[in-house]
């Protein structure tokens, strides 16, 4: 921790330090343990145990307070915590209701989870919505348990919705990526993860095929619809990493959507490679045309004002 951070969160003010100092009038040596409390939920959001906060910062809070190195921090009994931490709600202006931050998390994550990708995402909405409600945070692994929960119910009615889009005829296409041909060692799955070929005329007439093959598997891009960019990605990169084992050990109807994604995004790449090469075979053209005309020119541009 820098000591720019010591300094700016986690130094006692003058009105801190009284207002501590009024509320351990009677016990005077638990004013350091009141102090680190107030400025360790003001930085977190929420209460650490006395034992997890770092020692750099129980060492600057006790030297504000000039207070001797090894003066101990405690807090008496049970009530006397619960106490402590009831002055500290009130001063920062707390609220600690675990029914209202599982509710307030769920509605932030449940909103958000339709286009967030990740669990930590969630973790990071529902964390705001609850500091801008004014509430206790809760246990990160409560709210990490909480978005798991989400994202796996969420993910679940966004691949039925996919395969609900999806014909009876398409669905069995894409099924049939995951077969291996007589004759053959690899699936249409394996080589539809391959990236894109260089700009070569043998290779651009291979591609084209393969934009054709793709076309012929149906319209992925209606399958997606209404599915939100970050998912489709997220379902079609989950499904690139893994193995043809893999993939046909996942459960109907997850497998299905994720092979949709896979093949709407495959589609979309292979567009935009096949645009790429055109260009680049253009310009090579253009490129090869220029050479005589500049041998002509004596290397100069003639501009059309000058024709």
């Amino acid at each position: 921790m820098s000591a720019r951070e010591l300094r700016e969160f986690f130094t006692p003010s003058d009105g801190e330090a009284g207002w501590a100092a009024e509320r351990t009038r009677h016990c005077p040596g638990r004013m350091p343990t009141l102090l680190v409390l107030l400025k360790s939920c003001g930085r977190l959001g929420y209460f650490p145990d006395l034992e997890q906060v770092p020692d750099v910062i129980t060492a600057h809070i006790r030297a504000a307070l000039a207070l001797a190195p090894g003066t101990p921090l405690e807090y008496g009994s049970a009530w006397s915590a619960e106490r402590s931490r009831s002055w500290v709600r009130k001063r920062l202006g707390l609220v600690r209701d675990p029914q209202r931050v599982r509710a307030a998390a769920e509605e932030a994550m449940v909103v958000a989870a339709p286009v967030k990708a990740h669990t930590a995402d969630l973790v990071n909405v529902a964390l705001e919505e609850i500091v801008r409600a004014g509430l206790e945070l809760p246990g990160f692994s409560t709210l990490d348990r909480m978005a798991a929960e989400v994202r796996t119910r969420v993910q679940g009615a966004i691949c039925a919705g996919i395969v609900g889009r999806m014909s009876e005829a398409a669905t069995e296409r894409v099924a049939v990526l995951l077969e291996v041909a007589d004759g053959k060692r690899r699936s249409a799955f394996d080589a539809m993860k391959e990236p894109g070929r260089r700009a070569t005329w043998s290779k651009f007439r291979a591609h084209a095929e393969r934009m054709e093959q793709l076309h012929q598997l149906g319209d992925a891009s209606g399958w997606v619809a209404g599915v939100a960019a970050a998912k489709v990605a997220s379902l079609a990169a989950h499904a690139r990493v893994l193995t043809l084992g893999e993939v046909k050990d996942i459960a109907e109807p997850r497998r299905t959507a994720m092979l949709a994604c896979l093949v709407a995004e495959a589609r979309t790449k292979a567009w935009d490679e096949f645009v790429t090469m055109l260009c680049k075979r253009t310009a090579s053209h253009l490129k090869r045309g220029e050479g005589p005309w500049r041998r002509w020119s004596g290397g100069r541009r003639r501009s059309p004002s000058s024709c």
